[in-house]
């Protein structure tokens, strides 16, 4: 992912310098944030600052994101209507 400082920072600032899973804090964790798109780049996501995500990557490199969409999928709220994985099956 190509994310120049200053989308970064704009990014973290957005999120009020949170998770915007977990909603931790970036301050309070022992390790820097990274970023997570919303739609897979694969899928056609984009690189650019409304489609990129401030993460906690130590909390959630554990698989719990993973878990918390199949938790989403199964109560319908993911992936979204207009996702491109879910338009062409």
């Amino acid at each position: 992912m190509t994310i120049s400082n200053a989308s970064r920072q704009r990014i973290r600032q957005r999120a009020n310098f949170l998770c915007e899973y977990c909603h931790s804090s970036e301050e309070a964790s022992a390790s820097l944030f990274t970023f997570d798109h919303l739609i897979p780049q694969s899928l056609g996501g984009a690189d650019d600052e409304d489609s990129t995500l401030n993460m906690n990557d130590d909390r959630h490199d554990d698989g719990s994101i993973q878990r918390a969409r199949r938790l989403w999928i199964r109560g319908g709220w993911h992936p979204p209507p207009n996702d491109p994985q879910r338009l062409s099956s």
